[in-house]
C-alpha cells in the first residue's frame, strides 16, 4: 500500500490537533508564543478504497500564525517535519493551502533528498480537457464554438500536447509568442491533420482581444500584464502568477477534484490536484510523474475521481462568477 505524506495547518485553534491543551487556559496573548513551541502532530488514516495509507501531520501553528510567521521560525518547525518524515519513511508528500504558497516553506520541503513534493501542475494539464469541458458546462457553451487564444514563451511537449488535442475540438485559435518561428511545424502539422489555421502572432494588441478562453502558458509578466485581452476572458493558467486587476473575468490556477469513495468534507486535501498526483505516481513511475498520460488519467478515473471546481486568484472560485459570465457571453454573442 503507498503511503502519501498530508502536511497542513489548522484553520483555526479549534480545529487543531494538540499534544496538550495549555493553549486554552493561556492568554491570548501566549497563544502564539505556545504554538511554535509545541511539536507537529501526525495521524494515520488507511483508505483501503484508494489503495493508501495517508499520515496527515498538522504544523501546530494556524494558517494566520504561519502566514505571520518569520522565515526563521518556519525554517525550524520545517527541520521538526522532515523528521517526522525520516522517521516514518514518507517518500512522496503534498502541502496543503498557505505551506504550499509560502515561499520558505514550499522551497525546503521541495528541495528535501529522497522526498518527492506534489504540486498538481502535472495533474492540472492531464485533466485539460475535463477542465474545458468543466468551464463550457459552466458558461452553457458548446466547445466548438469557443474562440480560444494561447499565450506562449517557446512551445515544450506539454504545451504541444495540448494545443493538438484543443484543435481537434474547437474552430478558431490564436497564439501570442515572441519566437513565431518556434510554432511553424505544429502549426503547419494541425493544418495538414485538421484544418485548423492557427493564428501566430507577436501583436499584443489584437491577437488575443476577441477570444473568450486565453491559456496562458507564459511566465514573463510583461506579456501577460500588457496583451490586451476581453476582460471577461475565462483563463486557464499554466504560467506565473497573473494579477491584473482590469480583468473582470476568471483566472484558474488549479482544479478540485471528487470521488464517492471519500469525503471531502472530511477530508478536503483528498480532492486536491497535488493529493491525486501522487495517487498516479504510485500507479505510474516513481521517478517520472505519469510517464503515459493516457494510462494515468484511466488509472484516475478507476478511482472515480472527476474535476469538479476551480481554485482562482483567491480560493475556490464560486459557481456566481460564471453565472455573471454567461449573461454578458449571451448578451455580446461572445464565445
Amino acid at each position: 500500500m503507498k503511503t502519501i505524506g498530508v502536511i497542513y495547518c489548522p484553520a483555526n485553534i479549534n480545529e487543531a490537533v494538540l499534544v496538550n491543551n495549555l493553549h486554552k487556559i493561556a492568554p491570548v496573548t501566549l497563544t502564539k508564543f505556545l504554538l511554535k513551541r509545541l511539536p507537529p502532530v501526525w495521524e494515520s488514516i488507511t483508505m483501503e478504497k484508494l489503495g493508501v495509507e495517508v499520515i496527515t501531520i498538522q504544523y501546530p501553528l494556524t494558517a494566520e500564525v504561519f502566514e505571520r510567521a518569520s522565515e526563521n521560525s518556519i525554517r525550524k518547525m520545517c527541520i521538526k517535519v522532515e523528521a517526522y518524515l525520516r522517521k516514518l519513511n514518507i517518500h512522496r508528500i503534498v502541502l496543503e493551502d498557505g505551506i504550499a504558497s509560502n515561499r520558505t516553506a514550499g522551497t525546503y520541503f521541495k528541495s528535501l533528498e529522497a522526498i518527492r513534493c506534489f504540486d498538481g501542475r502535472r495533474l492540472f494539464v492531464l485533466c485539460f480537457e475535463d477542465i474545458l469541458g468543466l468551464i463550457c458546462k459552466f458558461l452553457k457553451i458548446g466547445m466548438s464554438s469557443l474562440k480560444v487564444g494561447i499565450i506562449s514563451d517557446t512551445p515544450n511537449s506539454i504545451q504541444t500536447g495540448i494545443i493538438k488535442r484543443i484543435a481537434r475540438e474547437i474552430r478558431f485559435l490564436s497564439i501570442l509568442t515572441s519566437n513565431q518561428d518556434s510554432f511553424t511545424s505544429i502549426v503547419e502539422s494541425i493544418y495538414e491533420d485538421m484544418g485548423l489555421v492557427i493564428q501566430v502572432n507577436n501583436n499584443i494588441y489584437n491577437t488575443l482581444n476577441d477570444c473568450s478562453i486565453v491559456i496562458n502558458f507564459s511566465y514573463d509578466s510583461r506579456i501577460i500584464d500588457q496583451c490586451k485581452l476581453y476582460d471577461r476572458a475565462v483563463i486557464i493558467n499554466y504560467g506565473g502568477d497573473i494579477q491584473r486587476r482590469d480583468l473582470k473575468g476568471i483566472v484558474i490556477n488549479d482544479i478540485i477534484m471528487q470521488t464517492a469513495s471519500i469525503s471531502l468534507k472530511q477530508y478536503p486535501w483528498a480532492g486536491r490536484s497535488g493529493f491525486c498526483e501522487a495517487l498516479i505516481a504510485g500507479e505510474a513511475d516513481e521517478n517520472l510523474l505519469m510517464k503515459h498520460d493516457s494510462d494515468s488519467s484511466e488509472v484516475l478515473k478507476k478511482m472515480g475521481y472527476t474535476a469538479v471546481e476551480f481554485i482562482g486568484r483567491n480560493g475556490k472560485i464560486d459557481m456566481s462568477e460564471f453565472r455573471k459570465l454567461v449573461t454578458d457571453y449571451k448578451n455580446r454573442k461572445i464565445v
